[in-house]
């Protein structure tokens, strides 16, 4: 599955509490929101899953259902917060920080399960306490949690637009003319589509090679864009070859 992100985030999703802190490295953060999203189990998809997130700061719901929600935000010193998936029978099935100080894999890192204490889970209401167990990391880069938290289920809200309509929309422009730019080589076309964080790797010694890469990856003519979530001033457009 090929997602893109695109333009900023202005809002922000039904949130909960949490009660904790979270500890990095010796900087201890207070953790004060929380969400709890709906995921379709990978495995079973008549089943949910449930990504938990604990934060610092509200996270913008045009990023919230991001796969690692607050991402670019943490990158930026600007969000903390715990991250854990439990599935139908309250195991955990991963879990990982978002802060500023994992620069070398982009802000996220992958930790061990955490201790689960579910005080209600299967409803409109998830609510527990999440514990880290004993740290894996070197002294600077050590992690160590114990927050509790409440907050309501929540389900992403419907596609703006499905099937051969998504094509139609301006998310779905922008990344057919995005996918042409790429397939001619064009890096001037490509620029004017990503923002300059973005597009400083085609400035970089792999310039050559990332362009070389995405030539003939997906066909504008024929690419399949599935579904299109449109959310205040930002777009993510689904793509699913064939």
């Amino acid at each position: 599955m090929f997602a893109m992100l695109l333009f900023a985030a202005t809002m922000s999703g039904e949130e909960g509490t949490a009660s904790g802190k979270l500890t990095v490295g010796g900087k201890t953060t207070p953790l004060t929101h929380a969400y709890a999203l709906a995921r379709t189990d990978t495995f079973d998809k008549t089943k949910e899953r449930v990504l938990v997130i604990l934060s610092d700061v509200t996270i913008p719901e045009d990023t919230l259902w991001d796969q690692f929600p607050g991402l670019k935000m943490a990158m930026a010193g600007k969000l903390h917060a715990v991250e854990v998936e439990i599935d139908a029978d309250k195991s955990v099935t991963a879990a990982g920080v978002v802060h500023e100080a994992f620069v070398e894999t982009d802000g996220f890192l992958g930790t061990p399960y955490p201790n689960l204490e579910a005080k209600k889970f299967g409803g409109p209401i998830i609510e527990g306490k999440l514990s880290s167990v004993k740290p894996e990391q070197p002294q600077d880069k050590k992690i160590e949690y114990v927050v509790s938290f409440r907050a309501p289920l929540l389900h992403r809200p419907a596609p703006t637009a499905t099937g051969a309509p998504a094509a139609q929309t301006a998310p779905g422009k922008v990344v057919l003319a995005f996918l042409k730019a790429f397939g001619w080589g064009d890096k001037a076309g490509i620029r004017k589509l990503l923002t300059a964080e973005y597009g400083k790797p085609l400035d970089g010694p792999n310039a050559k090679a990332i362009l070389e890469a995405w030539k003939g990856r997906i066909d504008p003519a024929t690419a399949p864009i599935d579904t299109v979530y449109i959310t205040g001033n930002s777009g993510e457009v689904v793509m699913t070859p064939a």
